[in-house]
């Protein structure tokens, strides 16, 4: 007697149904700055000089930090604010409690604070986050390649190399943690990062290369409008929403 075949027939609208689910998460915006908001951002720096020193404020071991300011508000007006916006309609905003000791809420988005660092070879700025809502980072000049850091005898022979890179972190929804690696390069400069503050993230160190690297980066707040001072308010407004997508 022939040995009875076991046929498993396809699913049918009557059979088996099912969803696919996926948990909401954040992610984050890349984005390529014009030559206007690049020559914008260089005279930011030359005009701020080495007046205020920012390192007290910040984690990085890097060799020099200072805080600079967005002269007439033109990376706010011209980036920043759109920024907010897309990522908005994106992910929406829940990852900021809103402040809810007045019943009358105004929330306006601001940039309270932005700085450039100067990293020199065998620097670091360690896993960190950001204080404020939404944090980014400008990459100005990255005197590094990722390949040929690679090739350095620390990085030879391992599963992979990490010199001279940047990785944002978070965890997965089974709570593994996850890296996201960007392999550090001339084709970085003039990109950008959005993303929400308290997102995890690293800058490893370089080597073998005696050129500065120069980044900008700056934290967006949150305040009630009545609360804010002039300047805060200078800027085109944001307004803040908590819909979550």
């Amino acid at each position: 007697m022939p040995e009875e075949k076991i046929v498993v027939k396809p699913p049918t609208d009557d059979g088996l149904q099912y969803r696919l689910f996926s948990p909401p998460t954040f992610g984050w915006i890349e984005i390529q700055l014009d030559d206007t908001l690049l020559a914008h951002l260089w005279n930011c720096v030359n005009v701020a000089g080495n007046e205020l020193n920012a390192k007290g404020s910040l984690i990085g071991q890097i060799d020099k930090s200072y805080f600079i300011k967005d002269i007439d508000n033109l990376l706010w007006n011209n980036l920043l604010v759109q920024c907010v916006d897309v990522y908005n309609k994106t992910w929406g905003c829940p990852h900021v409690s809103p402040i809810a000791t007045k019943s009358d809420k105004d929330f306006i988005l601001y940039l309270e604070k932005m700085w450039v660092n100067y990293q020199n070879k065998h620097e670091y700025n360690p896993v960190h986050n950001h204080k404020g809502v939404y944090s980014y980072v400008i990459w100005m000049n990255l005197p590094t390649e990722h390949d040929d850091q690679a090739k350095l005898s620390n990085a030879v022979d391992a599963t992979l190399s990490w010199n001279s890179d940047f990785a944002m972190h978070y965890l997965d929804s089974l709570g593994r943690i996850r890296s996201f690696k960007y392999e550090m390069g001339k084709q970085w400069e003039g990109k950008m990062l959005f993303f929400p503050s308290e997102m995890h993230h690293e800058v490893y160190p370089y080597y073998e290369c005696d050129e500065q690297r120069v980044t900008i980066s700056g934290n967006v707040l949150l305040k009630d409008a009545r609360d804010m001072t002039d300047e805060e308010k200078a800027g085109t407004p944001a307004k803040y929403t908590s819909n979550f997508q």
